[in-house]
C-alpha cells in the first residue's frame, strides 16, 4: 500500500505534468491563429471547434467558436448594412475598429406567385373521318384548347388542405387565394378533390386499400357517435327514444368477432 505523502507526491507530480502540457498546447495554438485560420475551411469560416484570434498581433486572446451546421452553398448572399452603435453602450462606431465579418443563415421559402404558361397546341385533321385532334399539355389533362385552368400543384395543395386537413371547400378556395394571390372558388376546389378521388379509383386504391385492411391481424373501424352509457331522452315527452342498434365489429387474429 502506497503511503500518504508518496500519493500526495504523486498527485502534484501529475497535476504540474497536466498544468505544462496545457500550457504549451495553448501556445502553439496561439501562434498558429497568428500566423494563419488552421480551422478554416474552404468558406472562410471556422469550422467546429477551431479557434479565432481577436486581437490584432499575435499571442493576443484566443476565442473559440462554436460550430454551426450551416449550408456550405446557401442560394444567394447577401451583406448587412454595418452598424452604427455599440449594442452595449450605445456609443457611436465610426471609429471602431473592423474586425472580420460573421455570418447568419436565414432559411424561408420564396414568395409565392402563380406563373402562368401559355401551351401551343398542335392539331391535326383526320384523313379518315374528317376529326381534328389536338395536342394535350403533359399532367394537365382538364387542360383543353381555348381555355384557362389552374395546374397540378395548386390542385395537390387543394387536395391536402381539403382531405388531409379536413377544411371545408370555401375556407379551402378562402385559404389558397389569401396564400397564392388566385382567385380559385368553392366549384374549383370540389371538382378538383372530385378529379382526384376519380384518379385513385382509376388506379385501384379501394380495392388495394381493402385487401390491405384485410391482411392486418387487428382492424377496428367505427367512428359513429353512440350514446352507451345511458338511453337518450326524447325532449318533447321525456321518454327514452327507439334509437338504431349499432354494432361495433372487431376482427381479432382468432377465428370469430369480439
Amino acid at each position: 500500500v502506497m503511503p500518504a505523502w508518496a500519493m500526495a507526491r504523486c498527485l502534484r507530480r501529475t497535476r504540474l505534468e497536466v498544468s505544462r502540457d496545457c500550457r504549451a498546447l495553448r501556445v502553439t495554438t496561439i501562434r498558429q491563429a497568428g500566423t494563419g485560420r488552421p480551422g478554416a475551411g474552404r468558406s472562410g469560416r471556422p469550422r467546429s471547434g477551431s479557434v479565432r484570434r481577436t486581437g490584432s498581433r499575435a499571442g493576443s486572446r484566443v476565442t473559440r467558436v462554436p460550430g454551426c451546421p450551416g449550408d456550405p452553398a446557401p442560394d444567394r448572399r447577401l451583406r448587412a448594412d454595418e452598424p452604427t452603435g455599440c449594442s452595449s453602450c450605445e456609443a457611436g462606431l465610426a471609429g471602431g475598429q473592423v474586425l472580420a465579418d460573421m455570418w447568419t443563415q436565414v432559411r424561408d421559402v420564396p414568395e409565392p406567385r402563380v406563373e402562368t404558361t401559355e401551351w401551343a397546341l398542335p392539331r391535326r385533321r383526320c384523313g379518315c373521318c374528317g376529326k381534328i385532334t389536338a395536342a394535350r399539355v403533359p399532367d394537365v389533362p382538364w387542360a383543353t384548347a381555348g381555355s384557362v385552368c389552374y395546374g397540378p400543384l395548386i390542385g395537390g395543395a387543394v387536395v391536402l388542405l381539403g382531405n388531409e386537413g379536413n377544411v371545408p371547400l370555401a375556407r379551402t378556395a378562402l385559404v389558397l387565394n389569401g396564400m397564392y394571390g388566385t382567385a380559385v372558388s368553392t366549384g374549383f376546389v370540389a371538382r378538383t378533390l372530385q378529379r382526384a378521388a376519380e384518379a385513385l379509383a382509376a388506379r385501384g386504391y379501394d380495392e388495394k386499400m381493402k385487401a390491405a385492411l384485410r391482411a392486418e391481424p387487428v382492424l377496428c373501424g367505427d367512428e359513429s357517435l353512440v350514446n352507451v352509457l345511458r338511453r337518450d331522452l326524447d325532449e318533447a315527452t321525456g321518454r327514452p327514444t327507439e334509437g338504431a342498434p349499432h354494432l361495433l365489429a372487431l376482427r381479432t387474429p382468432w377465428p370469430g368477432l369480439v
